[in-house]
Protein backbone atom coordinates (compact mmCIF):
# COMPACT_ATOMS: atom_id res chain seq x y z
CA UNK A 1 0.00 0.00 0.00
CA UNK A 2 1.81 3.61 -1.10
CA UNK A 3 0.61 6.43 1.27
CA UNK A 4 1.29 9.95 -0.78
CA UNK A 5 1.53 13.09 1.18
CA UNK A 6 0.85 16.39 -0.04
CA UNK A 7 3.16 19.21 0.81
CA UNK A 8 0.79 22.59 0.68
CA UNK A 9 1.22 24.97 -2.60
CA UNK A 10 3.42 28.16 -1.83
CA UNK A 11 2.10 30.79 -4.20
CA UNK A 12 4.74 33.59 -4.54
CA UNK A 13 4.17 36.36 -6.44
CA UNK A 14 7.34 38.36 -7.06
CA UNK A 15 6.45 41.36 -4.73
CA UNK A 16 7.30 42.07 -0.78
CA UNK A 17 4.60 41.71 1.79
CA UNK A 18 3.21 44.93 3.37
CA UNK A 19 5.08 43.93 6.51
CA UNK A 20 8.39 44.21 5.18
CA UNK A 21 7.44 47.63 3.19
CA UNK A 22 6.68 49.27 6.39
CA UNK A 23 10.18 48.02 8.50
CA UNK A 24 12.01 48.97 5.68
CA UNK A 25 10.18 52.52 5.52
CA UNK A 26 10.65 52.79 9.38
CA UNK A 27 14.46 52.25 9.22
CA UNK A 28 15.16 54.53 6.63
CA UNK A 29 12.99 57.56 8.62
CA UNK A 30 14.88 56.32 11.68
CA UNK A 31 18.41 56.64 9.73
CA UNK A 32 17.48 60.27 8.41
CA UNK A 33 16.23 61.59 11.99
CA UNK A 34 19.55 60.00 13.40
CA UNK A 35 21.71 61.98 10.60
CA UNK A 36 20.04 64.98 11.39
CA UNK A 37 20.52 65.17 15.30
CA UNK A 38 24.20 64.57 14.67
CA UNK A 39 24.47 67.51 12.26
CA UNK A 40 22.96 69.39 14.47
CA UNK A 41 24.88 68.94 17.35
CA UNK A 42 28.36 68.99 15.39
CA UNK A 43 26.84 72.84 13.86
CA UNK A 44 26.40 73.95 17.19
CA UNK A 45 29.91 72.69 18.82
CA UNK A 46 31.79 74.41 16.14
CA UNK A 47 29.62 77.61 16.14
CA UNK A 48 30.70 77.82 19.64
CA UNK A 49 33.99 76.91 19.26
CA UNK A 50 34.69 79.87 16.11
CA UNK A 51 32.42 82.67 17.93
CA UNK A 52 34.41 85.37 19.95
CA UNK A 53 33.36 88.00 22.54
CA UNK A 54 30.97 90.42 21.44
CA UNK A 55 32.02 93.61 21.11
CA UNK A 56 32.74 95.84 24.39
CA UNK A 57 32.45 92.03 26.26
CA UNK A 58 34.61 90.24 28.14
CA UNK A 59 36.24 87.55 26.36
CA UNK A 60 36.33 84.02 27.34
CA UNK A 61 39.62 82.78 29.36
CA UNK A 62 42.79 82.06 26.85
CA UNK A 63 40.52 83.71 23.66
CA UNK A 64 41.14 86.67 21.84
CA UNK A 65 38.12 89.76 21.97
CA UNK A 66 36.82 90.79 18.56
CA UNK A 67 37.14 94.16 17.56
CA UNK A 68 34.69 96.63 19.10
CA UNK A 69 32.47 98.47 16.20
CA UNK A 70 31.08 100.31 19.57
CA UNK A 71 31.94 101.45 23.17
CA UNK A 72 34.47 104.20 24.17
CA UNK A 73 37.36 101.11 24.15
CA UNK A 74 35.88 98.06 24.24
CA UNK A 75 36.73 95.30 27.35
CA UNK A 76 39.37 93.16 28.46
CA UNK A 77 38.81 89.34 28.13
CA UNK A 78 40.44 87.62 31.22
CA UNK A 79 43.40 86.83 30.00
CA UNK A 80 42.27 88.15 26.36
CA UNK A 81 43.11 90.87 24.04
CA UNK A 82 40.79 93.83 24.22
CA UNK A 83 38.87 95.02 21.69
CA UNK A 84 39.01 98.64 20.03
CA UNK A 85 35.74 100.84 20.40
CA UNK A 86 35.65 104.55 18.53
CA UNK A 87 38.02 106.51 19.80
CA UNK A 88 36.99 109.68 18.46
CA UNK A 89 38.44 112.12 15.34
CA UNK A 90 42.07 112.11 14.74
CA UNK A 91 44.02 115.48 14.82
CA UNK A 92 46.34 116.81 11.81
CA UNK A 93 49.65 115.24 13.74
CA UNK A 94 48.05 111.80 14.55
CA UNK A 95 47.58 112.48 17.76
CA UNK A 96 43.99 111.24 18.57
CA UNK A 97 43.33 110.28 22.13
CA UNK A 98 40.50 108.50 23.73
CA UNK A 99 37.81 109.86 25.77
CA UNK A 100 39.34 109.95 29.12
CA UNK A 101 38.30 107.02 31.89
CA UNK A 102 37.03 107.85 35.39
CA UNK A 103 40.20 108.92 37.54
CA UNK A 104 42.04 110.01 34.76
CA UNK A 105 43.35 114.01 34.88
CA UNK A 106 42.89 116.36 32.20
CA UNK A 107 45.68 116.23 29.85
CA UNK A 108 46.98 117.26 26.11
CA UNK A 109 48.34 114.91 23.53
CA UNK A 110 51.00 115.76 22.23
CA UNK A 111 52.89 117.50 24.24
CA UNK A 112 55.77 118.51 22.02
CA UNK A 113 54.91 119.45 18.32
CA UNK A 114 58.24 119.88 15.79
CA UNK A 115 57.35 122.08 12.55
CA UNK A 116 60.60 121.61 11.89
CA UNK A 117 62.11 123.91 8.68
CA UNK A 118 59.24 123.77 6.42
CA UNK A 119 55.57 123.39 7.89
CA UNK A 120 53.35 125.90 9.28
CA UNK A 121 50.33 123.98 10.73
CA UNK A 122 49.51 121.06 13.35
CA UNK A 123 47.10 120.31 16.05
CA UNK A 124 46.78 118.82 19.47
CA UNK A 125 44.10 117.71 21.28
CA UNK A 126 43.15 118.57 24.69
CA UNK A 127 40.89 116.12 27.17
CA UNK A 128 39.07 117.25 30.01
CA UNK A 129 38.84 114.76 33.08
CA UNK A 130 35.51 113.09 33.97
CA UNK A 131 35.11 115.13 37.07
CA UNK A 132 33.05 117.83 35.69
CA UNK A 133 32.51 120.20 33.06
CA UNK A 134 35.43 122.83 32.51
CA UNK A 135 36.47 126.04 30.65
CA UNK A 136 39.86 125.80 28.89
CA UNK A 137 41.86 128.74 27.01
CA UNK A 138 45.25 128.22 24.72
CA UNK A 139 48.10 130.60 25.18
CA UNK A 140 50.59 130.99 22.36
CA UNK A 141 51.96 133.97 24.20
CA UNK A 142 55.49 133.66 24.53
CA UNK A 143 56.85 135.63 27.37
CA UNK A 144 60.69 135.59 26.59
CA UNK A 145 60.61 137.47 23.74
CA UNK A 146 57.40 139.36 24.39
CA UNK A 147 55.21 138.82 21.79
CA UNK A 148 53.58 135.35 20.00
CA UNK A 149 53.91 133.43 16.13
CA UNK A 150 51.67 130.67 16.64
CA UNK A 151 47.87 131.30 16.82
CA UNK A 152 45.46 128.77 18.16
CA UNK A 153 42.07 127.71 17.00
CA UNK A 154 39.79 127.57 19.09
CA UNK A 155 42.06 129.57 21.73
CA UNK A 156 39.05 129.13 24.17
CA UNK A 157 35.72 127.01 24.58
CA UNK A 158 33.75 125.10 27.19
CA UNK A 159 34.63 120.81 27.59
CA UNK A 160 32.03 118.25 29.22
CA UNK A 161 33.30 115.54 31.34
CA UNK A 162 35.52 113.33 29.52
CA UNK A 163 35.65 115.17 26.51
CA UNK A 164 37.85 115.47 23.50
CA UNK A 165 38.41 118.77 21.64
CA UNK A 166 41.22 119.60 18.50
CA UNK A 167 42.96 122.23 18.87
CA UNK A 168 44.81 123.93 15.44
CA UNK A 169 47.78 125.61 15.47
CA UNK A 170 49.54 127.87 12.86
CA UNK A 171 52.76 129.54 12.56
CA UNK A 172 52.98 132.59 11.17
CA UNK A 173 56.87 132.04 9.48
CA UNK A 174 57.02 135.45 7.45
CA UNK A 175 57.37 137.47 10.92
CA UNK A 176 58.47 135.00 13.52
CA UNK A 177 61.91 135.30 15.13
CA UNK A 178 64.55 133.77 13.26
CA UNK A 179 66.58 130.89 13.94
CA UNK A 180 65.87 127.71 16.53
CA UNK A 181 63.43 128.49 19.03
CA UNK A 182 60.78 126.67 21.22
CA UNK A 183 57.78 128.22 21.87
CA UNK A 184 55.99 127.02 24.87
CA UNK A 185 52.14 126.68 24.52
CA UNK A 186 49.87 127.21 27.56
CA UNK A 187 46.84 125.68 28.03
CA UNK A 188 44.11 126.25 30.97
CA UNK A 189 41.57 123.68 31.49
CA UNK A 190 39.45 124.77 35.11
CA UNK A 191 42.28 124.32 37.87
CA UNK A 192 45.04 122.78 35.52
CA UNK A 193 47.76 123.59 33.61
CA UNK A 194 49.04 121.77 30.90
CA UNK A 195 51.59 122.72 28.34
CA UNK A 196 52.39 122.00 24.41
CA UNK A 197 56.02 123.04 22.90
CA UNK A 198 56.09 123.62 20.02
CA UNK A 199 59.30 123.57 17.98
CA UNK A 200 60.44 125.29 14.82
CA UNK A 201 63.76 126.37 12.22
CA UNK A 202 62.91 129.67 10.55
CA UNK A 203 65.13 130.42 7.99
CA UNK A 204 64.43 133.13 5.79
CA UNK A 205 66.18 135.56 4.10
CA UNK A 206 67.34 139.09 5.82
CA UNK A 207 65.04 142.14 4.52
CA UNK A 208 66.55 145.08 3.34
CA UNK A 209 64.77 148.21 3.44
CA UNK A 210 64.71 152.03 3.39
CA UNK A 211 68.08 152.50 1.41
CA UNK A 212 69.11 155.75 1.40
CA UNK A 213 72.61 157.92 0.21
CA UNK A 214 72.83 161.11 1.83
CA UNK A 215 75.01 163.74 -0.23
CA UNK A 216 72.74 167.03 0.93
CA UNK A 217 76.05 168.74 2.36
CA UNK A 218 77.44 170.13 -0.77
CA UNK A 219 80.78 169.53 0.07
CA UNK A 220 80.06 165.81 -0.13
CA UNK A 221 79.49 166.94 -3.53
CA UNK A 222 82.03 169.49 -4.40
CA UNK A 223 84.41 169.89 -7.88
CA UNK A 224 86.64 167.77 -5.94
CA UNK A 225 84.88 164.57 -4.97
CA UNK A 226 81.77 162.62 -4.50
CA UNK A 227 81.21 161.27 -0.89
CA UNK A 228 78.30 160.41 0.92
CA UNK A 229 76.60 158.28 3.61
CA UNK A 230 74.73 155.25 2.60
CA UNK A 231 71.84 153.92 5.72
CA UNK A 232 69.80 151.00 5.42
CA UNK A 233 67.30 148.80 7.60
CA UNK A 234 67.87 145.25 8.06
CA UNK A 235 65.42 142.66 9.82
CA UNK A 236 67.97 141.17 11.37
CA UNK A 237 70.62 143.15 13.81
CA UNK A 238 73.16 140.18 13.55
CA UNK A 239 73.41 140.27 10.14
CA UNK A 240 76.83 140.71 8.32
CA UNK A 241 75.81 143.93 5.90
CA UNK A 242 78.19 145.27 2.82
CA UNK A 243 78.27 148.04 0.92
CA UNK A 244 79.16 147.49 -2.49
CA UNK A 245 80.02 150.04 -5.51
CA UNK A 246 81.32 150.35 -8.96
CA UNK A 247 82.72 153.07 -10.68
CA UNK A 248 84.59 153.44 -14.41
CA UNK A 249 87.86 152.85 -12.48
CA UNK A 250 86.50 149.66 -10.20
CA UNK A 251 84.52 147.88 -7.64
CA UNK A 252 84.58 148.19 -3.93
CA UNK A 253 82.94 147.35 -0.78
CA UNK A 254 82.88 148.60 2.93
CA UNK A 255 81.24 146.58 5.49
CA UNK A 256 78.36 148.56 7.02
CA UNK A 257 78.03 149.28 11.12
CA UNK A 258 75.00 149.24 12.89
CA UNK A 259 74.50 152.71 14.41
CA UNK A 260 72.58 153.86 18.02
CA UNK A 261 68.97 154.42 15.23
CA UNK A 262 69.79 150.45 14.71
CA UNK A 263 70.33 151.63 10.77
CA UNK A 264 73.43 150.07 8.81
CA UNK A 265 75.32 152.84 7.60
CA UNK A 266 78.87 152.94 5.24
CA UNK A 267 80.27 156.08 3.31
CA UNK A 268 80.52 155.56 -0.81
CA UNK A 269 83.88 157.57 -1.55
CA UNK A 270 85.32 159.52 -2.22
CA UNK A 271 85.07 159.67 -6.05
CA UNK A 272 85.92 162.11 -8.64
CA UNK A 273 84.20 164.71 -9.60
CA UNK A 274 80.94 163.76 -12.00
CA UNK A 275 81.68 160.23 -11.38
CA UNK A 276 78.29 158.05 -12.06
CA UNK A 277 78.72 155.72 -9.45
CA UNK A 278 76.72 152.80 -9.12
CA UNK A 279 75.81 150.86 -5.33
CA UNK A 280 73.86 147.74 -3.72
CA UNK A 281 73.85 146.51 -0.54
CA UNK A 282 74.12 142.96 0.56
CA UNK A 283 73.02 141.28 4.13
CA UNK A 284 74.26 137.72 5.46
CA UNK A 285 72.42 136.04 8.25
CA UNK A 286 73.98 133.59 10.95
CA UNK A 287 72.73 130.82 8.98
CA UNK A 288 73.93 131.59 5.74
CA UNK A 289 70.66 132.90 4.06
CA UNK A 290 71.55 136.22 2.23
CA UNK A 291 69.73 139.40 0.32
CA UNK A 292 70.92 141.65 -2.42
CA UNK A 293 69.11 144.72 -2.78
CA UNK A 294 69.02 146.13 -6.54
CA UNK A 295 71.45 148.53 -7.64
CA UNK A 296 70.81 152.63 -6.79
CA UNK A 297 73.12 155.19 -8.49
CA UNK A 298 75.15 158.13 -7.51
CA UNK A 299 76.23 160.94 -9.03
CA UNK A 300 76.88 165.00 -8.81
Amino acid sequence: MHTTTHQPAIHTSGRPSRFAVAVVVSLVALAAIVAGVLATAHERTSTTRSASAPAGSVAPSGSTGSTGSTGSNGSSGSNGTAGTGSQGQTSNNSSSMPPAQPGQPASVAPVAIDLGAGYTDASFQIRNSCDAKADFTVDTFDEAIGTKFVTASPDHGSLERCAVVDVGLHLDRAHSQKGDFAEPTKVHLGSATLFVVVKAVVDRNPVISNVFFDNNDPANCSSTQLLGAVSANVDDPKAAVTLYSSEPTGKHYTPMTRNKAGQFVALLGPFPPKTVVTYWISAVDTRGSSMVTRQFTASC
